[in-house]
């Protein structure tokens, strides 16, 4: 069998990286599409007379309701395939794209906006951690650190890809961009990928001691695993801990999902010139990327929990620094802390319940953990954009989200402590 492998070391092999590219641009398409809607949404407003107020809260009720297909889809996965699961997502996110220029009725808007939030965020949170898991189960971490970074990179470049499209084509035809994207990840998911890493002669981690023999041997235990877990969708929920736990971590995606995709709006409130906006989205895409694979580095050395802890942190301290407006340091310091967020607490769901439940259980798991995750995460937009347009002010839904972050620390550092314990005094009483 296979020795320990060097889970910090980015050497997954060409199959491994065609994976992870994929999944790269499934995760940056889920921030293009999420923080793209600010960038069209005053063209449907000056055009129809449309609220870009209401437009922009109708992406968390999107969200929202994924809540339920997230459970769906989960419980599904344990039994059925990602990939056609991701093939069908990726359909649903081009054809509603090319369709989205035809629209003139604010509730087919709305519907169609709907439509496509639920399919991109199924895919990027329901397909993508399962093929982490059976992919790279020890190398989970620096895999999610490095296909994490399309969350900020996504959510920074939008405003300029969007500017671009528009100024070629038009804003009617923006949402032809994050279709193209959504093309190119699916022809690569159609072409190159696969539910497992044995359909693909690919060895998990890529690890080279690992027989064919050792990775059929790793796929059966797997499923028999899987099947037989003790923690069944009851099981989970007559623990509160673990559902204070999914609430608690949505929080961190709800301020960095909430911030980048409602900042564009915030900023032009302040006056701030467009070109401006397009230098302070992208510093703070690229800066964020940096601070993803090192948030990666941290998960894969330090633990989910304590990577949690630093991001909860930044977050606060983010909207301090945003609730002093125009004050370009701040604003170029605070971004920048967002997009780290948004792509570092990004890699650490799908960790911290590995690293409690094991590759093959947590599957189970996290089809009930991220319908709560989802509930408090798909608030972010909502939370800015109402308490904007109530406050008079951008700056103060940032001050707001700082008090709702520093509870969530609090919360987090209790229910997250010896968690791997947790479970296994769970499973041992059940077993009695």
């Amino acid at each position: 069998m296979s020795k320990e492998v060097n889970k910090v070391k980015p050497d997954f092999g060409v199959k491994g990286w065609i994976v992870l590219i994929y999944m790269f641009i499934v995760f940056f398409l889920n921030t293009t599409c999420d923080s793209g809607w600010q960038n069209v949404l005053n063209y449907f407003q000056e055009s129809f007379g449309w609220s870009a107020t209401t437009l922009m809260t109708v992406v968390s009720v999107g969200k929202a309701i994924t809540i339920v297909t997230a459970y769906f889809f989960g419980r599904l996965l344990v039994k059925k395939s990602a990939r056609m699961l991701g093939i069908i997502c990726g359909a649903v996110v081009v054809v509603c794209a090319a369709c989205m220029h035809m629209v003139t009725s604010m509730g087919l808007f709305i519907a169609i906006e709907i439509i496509i939030t639920i399919a991109q965020t199924t895919w990027a949170w329901s397909v993508n951690p399962v093929l982490v898991a059976n992919f790279f189960p020890k190398k989970k971490s620096m895999a999610m650190g490095i296909i994490t970074i399309g969350i900020p990179l996504g959510a920074g470049t939008t405003t300029i890809f969007y500017g671009a499209w528009a100024a070629a084509f038009g804003y009617k035809y923006c949402f032809m961009y994050p279709g193209l994207v959504a093309f190119i990840a699916l022809v690569l998911l159609v072409v190159f990928v696969r539910d497992t890493p044995e359909k693909m002669g690919y060895r998990p981690d890529n690890d080279p001691n690992l027989t064919s023999e050792d990775v059929r041997k790793l796929a059966l235990a797997d499923m028999e695993e899987t099947k037989n877990s003790p923690w069944t969708t009851k099981r989970i929920f007559s623990k509160p801990r673990l559902i204070i736990l999914g609430l608690v971590i949505g929080l961190a995606p709800f301020f960095g999902g909430g911030v980048m995709g409602t900042l564009v709006t915030g900023m032009l409130e302040w006056g701030t010139p467009m070109n401006l906006i397009m230098v302070v989205m992208l510093t703070g895409a690229f800066g964020a990327c940096i601070f993803s694979y090192i948030f990666g580095i941290i998960d894969a050395k330090l633990g989910a929990r304590v990577g949690y802890v630093i991001a909860f942190i930044c977050a606060i301290v983010s909207g301090l620094l945003l609730f002093k407006g125009m004050y370009l340091p701040a604003l170029f310091a605070g971004v920048i802390l967002v997009g780290a967020i948004s792509g570092g607490s990004s890699n650490f769901m799908t960790s911290l319940l590995i690293d409690w439940f094991g590759p093959s259980k947590m599957k189970g798991v996290y089809a009930v953990i991220l319908p709560l995750h989802q509930l408090t995460s798909s608030l972010g937009n909502a939370f800015f954009a109402q308490l904007d347009a109530r406050l008079g002010g951008y700056q103060y839904a940032a001050l707001a989200s700082c008090a709702v972050m520093a509870v969530a620390l609090i919360i987090f550092i209790i229910v997250s402590k010896d968690g791997k314990q947790f479970v296994e005094t769970c499973e041992a009483e059940w077993s009695k």
